[in-house]
């Protein structure tokens, strides 16, 4: 939705460098960082290039589809 409305204009960021109390909060391993953050990564683009996914990962599964389309 963001963006369609600002017409193509967003950028996404992202940061991976919690501390290690709130990984801890959620009850994850802060060294498997990297490997969930790349089912993050594979999950949108999934979602954004693909017309329904069907993702079973290590640490995510997702089924479904997200419009409107970046």
């Amino acid at each position: 939705m963001l963006d369609v409305m600002s017409n193509g204009r967003i950028t996404l960021g992202h940061r991976d460098r919690l501390q290690a109390d709130e990984f801890a909060l959620y009850g994850v391993d802060s060294r498997k960082r990297g490997a969930r953050f790349e089912e993050q990564l594979a999950i949108m683009k999934g979602l954004w290039t693909q017309e329904t996914l069907s993702f079973k990962g290590t640490y995510y599964t997702v089924e479904g589809r997200i419009e409107p389309k970046p």
